[in-house]
């Protein structure tokens, strides 16, 4: 889906991706300057400051995203193999995976991109696949809502990263809550990945989902 395409469909969980991240982070400061509250002035000028906020923590969120984690072909060629049961027997992506390699992995991003290079013929492969299941009304809405699921939490734990210098005195609880929603996270990136390898073998065998 192009960046177009996406303000295009801008949805009310589109905003609330951004408004309950970004109250996350401002939740604390004074608000008097925008208005007197309880006046729709100062309403309107707060849910304005709030988008913003969100807007820009979830563009932090995205360009983190692309260091390792966003179209890792690793990732892409672990799930086909799973999907399409071709190799996937070599394919080990357990326990440890999901809780502490590929974590590690995305928090260290900008480092794994110093040795990671992406196979551009496998993005081109894996987005012609995307487009075949997409188009699909079952599977299109199936993945919409797991991409959405993503793009909140990409928003969503880069407010727990703000919130660890807001509030140091809970800086073991946040710094958990951000790691429990990275492993989340990722799960959910895997589990789209596989759902688009796997479905048009689906649709050969089911037909077409309405």
């Amino acid at each position: 889906m192009t960046e177009g395409t996406i303000i295009n469909k801008m949805t009310f969980y589109d905003i609330v991706t951004l408004i309950v991240p970004s109250a996350l982070v401002c939740y604390d400061y004074n608000w008097k300057p925008l208005g007197e509250i309880g006046s729709w002035e100062g309403y309107i000028a707060q849910f304005g400051v709030l988008l913003m906020v969100g807007l820009l923590l979830k563009s932090i969120g995205v360009l983190w995203s692309n260091f390792w984690f966003r179209n890792n072909t690793d990732i892409i060629l672990e799930e086909k193999a799973k999907a399409t049961n071709i190799g996937g027997e070599n394919i080990s992506c357990g326990f440890i995976d999901i809780i502490f390699a590929d974590p590690m992995k995305f928090i260290l991003g900008p480092i794994m991109k110093c040795f990671y290079k992406q196979d551009n013929d496998i993005i081109r492969l894996y987005y012609n696949q995307y487009e075949i299941a997409y188009a699909q009304a079952y599977y299109g809405k199936r993945i919409e809502i797991l991409e959405s699921h993503v793009a909140f939490l990409q928003t969503w734990i880069i407010a727990l990263v703000v919130l660890c210098f807001e509030k140091p005195e809970y800086l073991c609880c946040i710094v958990m809550a951000c790691y429990v929603s990275i492993i989340i996270m990722l799960s959910v990136q895997r589990k789209i990945y596989n759902m688009i390898w796997e479905t048009p073998n689906k649709i050969s065998n089911d037909g077409t989902k309405e």
